[in-house]
């Protein structure tokens, strides 16, 4: 999924439903990590791998709202551009 949506970023005819994925992924991952500091699941996931191991769920699910918050202008942008 994350490479195909690269390949859809790469090409301009299909730059902007690259970014709507792109949204849409971010967002989908964050509900996720939200879940884990919330508690939600009855198993705690596996942590990812190498930076984001490091700095905890809390410090996680702020670096994917900033994300997101990017993918979001990035959708904006495009928009009023095109």
């Amino acid at each position: 999924m994350e490479l195909g949506t690269v390949i859809l970023l790469i090409v301009p005819e299909t730059r902007l439903i690259g970014m709507y994925i792109s949204l849409l992924m971010m967002v989908a991952f964050t509900i996720y990590v939200s879940g884990i500091i919330f508690r939600v699941y009855d198993r705690y996931p596996c942590p990812c791998g190498g930076l984001f191991s490091k700095i905890g769920w809390k410090k996680h699910f702020r670096v994917n709202l900033l994300l997101t918050l990017i993918a979001g202008i990035g959708v904006v942008l495009m928009e009023i551009n095109s």
